[in-house]
């Protein structure tokens, strides 16, 4: 029976009232097999059709398509073949073809490999090196201006020698805490970047209360992956308030992307005692929400100008089987691990060297591949991921 597609807002429940409705079995099948059609004839997948594989819809694809895990093991395999060529010389993640400097799709890697049944033995060295992934603290925080935030908490980054940014620091968060690592100092620190760059109002932006002296508004996205990081602090009060935001946006959302992370981070707090006896700012209607996202979808298809993005296949998947298999709950999945310790800087000798470690793709007729002399191919400059949500027509996703 195909998905039950709703033309209108006025046709769809509302989302906030208290209710829990099961997901039907095999809803997100179709989702499954369009993503494994968009594969990469290399392997992986990228932003949109005829676009070079990159780690980060990769990621999403293969925690997708695990639902399913008989159904595409090819597909499969190509991916975790890809991820493998993006591995770079200090055991952090590199898009092929990007800067160097940009490593930000370690923890995604990272949180793929744990939850799809890597052992945190088996991934002591690169939780290592995410570990010693430092943001950039300023010698003197009074003299930067933004008096909003707290600038020495130690986050995580788009690229390296920068500043925290929110998206970076709650995917190392949740990576680090699905190995065992929640316990931290480093994860613990991150967690505090996380609240106190929340807005008191409910919700995130990318960097933090202010941009250029103005407030800055709250986005589906990162307050989402927030809330995911921050799983256990269910009391706070601005957790609540993120809470309350999500289910407030996604009453009007038409954007596939925001409401599949949008019913992943409300699912994560589902069933857990979060207001201490006040009104919780996480109860909803499932079906509802996924309602929600399958009319998007729909709108999204009947789009012209939008490309098929992996990206919103996968997390349409996810977000449909979320009360099935939620990768992201960690009240299911998260274990106490011995502390493990943060990897140095590797040698200067060594960074010299980098740019020889990840092999760039080029472009041949509809179609991006591997050289077969890399030495002979160009590396282009490829925009910076971190900056994605502010491109997104570019990747196949709606602006």
């Amino acid at each position: 029976m195909p998905p039950q597609i709703f033309d209108a807002d006025q046709d769809m429940p509302s989302v906030t009232i208290r209710s829990q409705t099961n997901i039907g079995k095999g809803r997100a099948h179709p989702f499954l097999e369009r993503l494994s059609s968009l594969s990469h004839s290399g392997g992986g997948w990228g932003y949109g059709p005829n676009q070079p594989p990159h780690p980060e819809p990769t990621c999403l694809a293969l925690l997708a398509l695990y639902l399913e895990l008989e159904s595409f093991a090819d597909a499969i395999r190509g991916g975790w073949a890809f991820l493998d060529r993006c591995q770079s010389f200090d055991c952090s993640y590199i898009a092929p073809g990007t800067r160097e400097e940009a490593f930000w799709p370690t923890a995604l890697v990272l949180f793929t490999q744990s939850a799809l049944g890597s052992g945190p033995g088996e991934v002591r060295l690169l939780t290592s090196r995410l570990l010693g992934q430092y943001s950039r603290i300023p010698r003197d925080p009074s003299k930067t201006g933004l008096s909003d935030i707290n600038l020495t908490l130690p986050g995580w980054t788009w690229v390296s020698d920068d500043y925290a940014w929110v998206e970076p620091t709650a995917w190392a968060c949740l990576a680090l805490r699905r190995v065992g690592q929640g316990a931290h100092e480093r994860v613990v620190q991150g967690q505090d970047l996380l609240l106190d760059r929340m807005l008191e109002e409910g919700g995130s932006n990318h960097a933090g209360r202010r941009i250029f002296g103005q407030p800055a508004r709250p986005l589906a996205e990162p307050t989402a992956l927030t809330l995911l990081a921050l799983q256990g602090r269910g009391q706070n009060s601005k957790v609540q308030a993120a809470g309350r935001y999500l289910i407030q946006n996604s009453e009007t959302s038409r954007d596939l992307r925001d409401l599949a992370w949008t019913k992943l981070a409300l699912d994560a707090y589902r069933g857990q005692d979060q207001s201490g006896g006040s009104p919780s700012g996480f109860d909803y209607v499932p079906e509802a929400l996924a309602a929600r996202i399958e009319s998007a979808y729909q709108a999204r298809a009947e789009t012209y100008w939008c490309a098929p993005s992996p990206v919103c296949e996968a997390l349409a998947a996810l977000a449909l089987s979320s009360e099935q298999k939620n990768y992201f709950r960690m009240a299911e999945t998260e274990v106490n691990q011995t502390h493990v310790d943060a990897a140095p800087p590797p040698p200067l000798s060594v960074l010299a060297r980098a740019s020889s470690i990840v092999p760039a793709y080029h472009r041949r007729g509809n179609d991006w591949v591997l050289p077969s002399d890399p030495a002979s191919i160009h590396r282009p400059y490829l925009i910076d991921q971190g900056i994605r949500d502010q491109n997104r027509h570019l990747h196949g996703s709606p602006v």
